[in-house]
């Protein structure tokens, strides 16, 4: 099988215009002060320092991480210090087997999970997990070097600490994940705090059998001598736009070496498509992708894969499949559950009494008039309904909440129904809970000109982190409807956005009766929503700004260098904001930005940058790079120019090293940082 060149880590001796750059040994990603030489990594961190070795292999569902650790001495009194090997896939997710030293000057072993950004997460609440047998904690000394090894396991995840010179462990820990939410992926990673610390040996190691689906499942993609693009334009999910012809781009592609195959997103969101052997490159519109693509993409993309859209902003929509049909997570949430709408027991009954007992709030450039009109016998079933007229406003919000003296709901009542409908101008709203402890609970549902019955689980709702509310919205937390005592419905840029675009002078909307009703747990069980990657100069979508019709666009000069043709038409499109480029040794930026075309008024300047590249460097995605083109409608990437450009671009981007960053060093005379 031909090799597979995907975007690699690699070096390179010069940069242009700059001075020459220090050819240097692969580099992993250190936070704090670390001195490394010769595969040793020395800390003297009265604070705490962390180095991620983000050039050994990532590590997913099997495999195992190690390294020889010696404390030489304690530098500072007070607290906490550790010496410590982790599996971390990102700072708030990570498996951590610590030498440790408390204030009393106790020193002992351990291995902890913080998962999500919850402290302790295996022994805490819905992420709590099932030690393992036989395990084993000793009191470790100062001087003596430990072989610290953690293993990863489909079934359990286990930390040793074994002397050197020993066979038997000092420690001996670990945890059952067999269905359990749990982190099962990573890079190997060191951290030292408050010690004079040593490590040695470090080495990471990904199993066979580190895949998401079993090795039969993994998908063998054809090889070109330079490996495989996949081509992906959503074809299948509701509002995909036709894909266009793409004959350029392919020729182009198989010119240069690749093999080029066409993915579905049925086949994006299946088991082993994403886990090789193959996809150097990934291209195609990705504004709307299936939800269980997302973990595995972003794992792609962590070994190597090169992500180009040529639409933005990426994933602003995620779906969910349902029989033989995909859904949005609006109705995903309530599917199935529709029919309890129509038992649900009513907790607002449309009246003039109950109508003065809500009340409006407004911010931003959001409208302060507006008008709530119940209307008898207007609902479907003949209830009433609260009619709502609300002038169009394009920044800020505006709210209507009702506050209750107690929650509403019973102790077995988990699902909010109502029937809604609205006008053509309004295409959504959001409905929030607030609980007693300010904890706030928001979703935003999809509205059609039909009266329509919704039926909403608490995993509906998304946890609002603008609250008073202390350790809520932590992984298996969810909507308390036993707790809630605010309800509000509402029109805001944050959850909205559809509808204050809206070409509309005023948004009507129509509610029926608000009620609760009980839902069984296997109807709720299988309800997760997604995260959206944050990935600058890509996602989400306020990471680049819409700039005014352009004259033209020029390919920057190292757009042309790259073969990106000198001129392209110009396209309603998204630009990104300027960001750090290159230039320059050791200035603290996580990654580096190439712009590789401008677009221009008729007086030739500079409006918007709609194609670029990001190198990043940055947790949770470090080593990694993605390209945006970023027209608003997919139809306009038919012009050969665009294809040719993205061609162009990927052949480069996996064609040889890339630098990070270069220039005039202090000492060493310069140095290039690998990607």
């Amino acid at each position: 099988m031909a090799a597979q060149p995907r975007f690699a880590p690699a070096l390179v001796s010069a940069f242009a215009g700059l001075a020459i750059a220090t050819l240097l040994h692969a580099e992993g990603l250190a936070v704090g002060p670390w001195q490394t030489a010769d595969g040793v990594y020395r800390s003297t961190a009265a604070t705490r320092a962390l180095y991620y070795l983000t050039d050994q292999p990532y590590v997913v569902h099997a495999g195992v991480v190690e390294a020889t650790v010696s404390v030489r001495q304690r530098l500072a009194k007070g607290g906490w210090g550790a010496a410590a090997l982790l599996l971390s896939s990102d700072p708030q997710s990570l498996w951590t087997l610590s030498l440790v030293e408390g204030p009393d000057g106790q020193r002992y072993c351990e291995f902890i999970e913080f998962y999500q950004g919850i402290h302790q997460a295996q022994s805490t609440g819905l992420t709590r997990l099932v030690p393992i047998e036989g395990t084993v904690g000793g009191e470790w000394a100062y001087g003596q070097a430990y072989r610290l090894r953690i293993e990863l396991s489909p079934d359990r995840i286990v930390g040793e600490i074994i002397p050197l010179g020993s066979d038997k462990p000092l420690a001996r820990l670990g945890w059952l994940l067999a269905g359990a939410t749990a982190l099962r992926e990573g890079w190997a990673a060191l951290r030292n705090e408050q010690f004079d610390s040593e490590f040695a040996r470090v080495r990471a190691t990904a199993s066979a059998r580190s895949s998401v689906a079993p090795a039969a499942a993994a998908v063998a993609y054809p090889q070109g001598a330079r490996g495989c693009v996949g081509l992906y334009f959503g074809a299948g999910l509701p509002g995909a736009e036709p894909a266009p012809g793409v004959a350029v781009l392919e020729d182009s592609l198989r010119q240069a070496g690749f093999a080029v195959v066409p993915i579905s997103a049925t086949a994006l969101a299946a088991d082993g498509n994403l886990d090789g052997p193959g996809l150097c490159c990934l291209v195609g519109d990705w504004r709307r992708v299936p939800a269980a693509a997302v973990p595995a993409l972003l794992r792609w993309l962590r070994q190597g894969g090169l992500l180009v859209t040529v639409t933005a902003p990426a994933f602003g929509e995620f779906f969910w499949p349902a029989a033989d049909r995909w859904l949005p997570w609006s109705d995903y949430a309530q599917h199935g559950l529709a029919d309890l709408g129509r038992q649900a027991r009513a907790i607002v009954p449309w009246s003039a009494q109950e109508t003065a007992t809500w009340h409006t709030a407004q911010g931003g450039h959001a409208p302060v008039a507006h008008r709530a009109e119940p209307r008898p016998g207007s609902a479907p079933e003949g209830q009433a309904a609260l009619e709502l007229t609300v002038p169009a406003f394009t920044a800020g919000w505006w709210s209507l909440s009702r506050h209750f003296d107690r929650p509403p709901a019973a102790a077995d009542e988990t699902v909010t129904c109502f029937w809604a409908k609205a006008d053509e101008g309004t295409p959504e709203l959001s409905l929030e809970w607030a609980e007693t402890d300010g904890s706030r609970w928001v979703t935003t549902i999809t509205l059609s000109p039909a009266w329509r019955c919704y039926a909403l689980a608490p995993q509906a709702f998304g946890y609002w982190r603008d609250n008073p509310a202390k350790g809520r919205g932590g992984p298996g937390d969810s909507l308390r409807l036993a707790n809630a005592v605010t309800l509000q419905v509402g029109l805001s840029q944050t959850h909205t956005a559809a509808t204050l675009m809206a070409d509309a002078a005023e948004h009507r909307i129509w509610l029926g009766p608000l009620g609760l009703a009980a839902a069984p747990p296997e109807a709720l069980s299988r309800l997760v929503p997604a995260d959206r990657p944050e990935m600058e100069a890509l996602s989400p979508g306020y990471k680049l700004f819409a700039f005014p019709p352009a004259a033209d666009w020029q390919a920057t000069p190292a757009g042309q260098r790259w073969g990106i043709p000198a001129s392209l038409p110009a396209a309603p499109a998204l630009a990104a904001c300027e960001r750090p480029g290159g230039e320059g040794m050791d200035r603290g930026h996580w990654w580096r930005w190439l712009p590789l075309a401008s677009a221009r008024d008729a007086d030739g300047h500079l409006i918007g940058t709609p194609m670029s590249l990001i190198i990043n460097e940055m947790l949770p995605l470090p080593r990694s790079a993605w390209v945006c083109l970023g027209l608003r409608d997919l139809a306009d990437f038919a012009k050969p120019e665009f294809q040719q450009a993205v061609a162009a671009v990927v052949a480069r981007v996996t064609g040889g090293p890339l630098l990070f960053e270069a220039g005039q060093g202090t000492s060493s005379g310069g140095r290039a940082r690998r990607c």
